[in-house]
């Protein structure tokens, strides 16, 4: 059941606030990306390459003791504008990138296990092409924050 609630719960903002300390001994993740491919295995890869034993990515929400969410979607951004003279009239053209915003959750479940518990939110947007994608960075602050309170370096 708490597989189900904890989606619905997020997605509602219907939530405890836990601890970051919750995360401590918690072994099972499942990845919910909302669909989106690119960023589940974004977010895999990373967690694969931070070889932090014994974590593992599970498929099936049931099974899972950390449930790492997140939603993004592409932003465009205007960065420039060239204006060109041709005989008496101008002609202006704005130059457009395509960025990146996001948000991420960390969630676990509550002791009776009928809550989710919100343990780390993080939202981002990209500036630049050069920065990393918010999904990046979130994965980034969940290593970071599990492998402190799990004593891990």
């Amino acid at each position: 059941m708490f597989a189900f609630t904890i989606i619905a719960q997020a997605q509602n903002q219907e939530m405890e606030y836990g601890k970051p300390a919750e995360l401590k001994g918690l072994t099972k993740i499942y990845i919910e990306t909302m669909g989106n491919v690119g960023d589940a295995e974004r977010m895999t890869e990373r967690i694969t390459k931070a070889k932090i034993p014994n974590l593992v990515i599970v498929e099936n929400i049931k099974d899972a003791e950390i449930v790492l969410m997140f939603g993004g979607e592409g932003v465009s951004r205007e960065t420039g504008a060239t204006v060109n003279r041709v005989g008496d009239s101008l002609y202006a053209n704005s130059t457009r990138m395509k960025l990146f915003a996001g948000e991420g959750r960390v969630l676990v479940s509550s002791e009776d296990g009928k809550r989710a518990r919100l343990i780390l939110r993080v939202q981002n947007e990209q500036e630049t092409k050069l920065e990393k994608r918010p999904v990046t960075k979130f994965v980034n602050e969940f290593i970071k924050l599990y492998k402190k309170v799990n004593d891990l370096k």
